[in-house]
């Protein structure tokens, strides 16, 4: 993502030119985009690049500068984020692919019940994994306004 002066690399600033590109498309050309996405009004852009273990400290500061400036229009991740991603839904979906917790909101009497079974080993998996990487609800709620490099804390 950077070069060895600490500057940021030409394939990380041909990355968010990309971003760049693809948003002012979306506004230039809403109608045609909303074809696609019918939704969409401001995009924001994910980026994946890199690897945890090969952004040391001084990388992290500048990446976290980049981040926290363009926190808007973009996000950057490193490509573990993906694996972790995929570990999740694969702990949500059953080995042979099904679904495994509802896909039905719960009423008021069904949660004074309790979680259902599905959901509590879902929140097994999940909860260990906010302790292990210290990100907790409130904290991955915030990263709506601040977020860093796979959400070690600004």
């Amino acid at each position: 993502m950077f070069t060895k002066a600490g500057r940021q690399s030409a394939k990380l600033t041909h990355t968010i030119q990309q971003v760049s590109d693809w948003r002012t498309w979306v506004e230039e050309n809403l109608d045609s985009a909303r074809k696609l996405m019918p939704y969409i009004v401001h995009p924001l852009g994910y980026i994946f690049i890199g690897r945890r273990n090969d952004v040391g400290q001084a990388e992290q500061t500048l990446l976290r500068q980049i981040i926290v400036e363009n926190r808007r229009l973009f996000r950057i991740h490193s490509l573990d984020r993906l694996l972790d991603w995929g570990k999740d839904v694969l702990n949500v979906m059953g080995k042979d692919g099904s679904l495994s917790l509802q896909t039905k909101a719960l009423t008021h009497r069904d949660l004074r019940r309790g979680l259902p079974g599905d959901a509590q080993h879902y929140m097994r998996h999940f909860v260990p994994m906010l302790t292990k990487t210290k990100r907790y609800p409130k904290e991955m709620l915030e990263d709506r306004e601040h977020i860093d490099f796979d959400g070690r804390g600004v």
